[in-house]
């Protein structure tokens, strides 16, 4: 190839990354097949302490519970009145393609447990736990289960291993009405 024709394709191949980085290439991610779960939106962008973008209204803010927006989607976060604000304890957080992130910053990791499980009386649900993924705490990733909501007002325990938040307060019916939307 000569070289005019070579440094062409080179400007060419460079201003179409500089385009990309510029605008972003968002797209879709792939269907799943029939008959599979569709995937999570891609977890490199959600993986460990989410950056605060803005709180949402404060008459989602009650009894310990907040709800703010993040880059990654909506969270509903437990932190007991009095606590500091940095050291929460239980993070809920609905993805903005779907999915729900469950983080226990106050629960350490554990090599041979990946179940984190959620739940409130007779409803429980399991979500996947890696430990190896978080900065600090423990996470489980998975779809949000349809009784989340009466979860949350029934006062929602986590738990993962032997470690466990116990029964947290019920959450305000305008925190758990902001979630339910979120997670849907």
């Amino acid at each position: 190839m000569n070289a005019p024709r070579r440094k062409a394709r080179i400007w060419a191949v460079a201003a179409g990354l500089a385009g990309l980085a510029a605008g972003g290439c968002e797209r879709d991610p792939p269907a799943a097949p029939p008959g599979e779960p569709a995937a999570l939106p891609d977890e490199a962008a959600v993986r460990g302490p989410e950056t605060l973008v803005a709180p949402v209204s404060p008459v989602a803010t009650a009894d310990g519970w907040s709800v703010e927006r993040s880059e990654a989607g909506l969270r509903l976060v437990y932190r007991p009145e009095g606590e500091a604000a940095e050291d929460p304890v239980a993070v809920l957080t609905c993805l903005v393609g779907g999915g729900l992130i469950v983080r226990l910053p106050r629960i350490a990791p554990l090599g041979e447990e990946d179940r984190l499980r959620i739940g409130a009386g007779e409803a429980v649900a399991e979500l996947d736990a890696d430990p190896t993924r978080e900065t600090g705490g423990i996470a489980g990733r998975g779809p949000a289960p349809s009784t989340l909501a009466a979860m949350l007002a029934q006062g929602l325990t986590a738990s993962y291993g032997a470690a466990s938040t116990g029964v947290l307060p019920p959450a305000p019916d305008a925190a758990i009405a902001a979630i339910r939307s979120a997670c849907n």
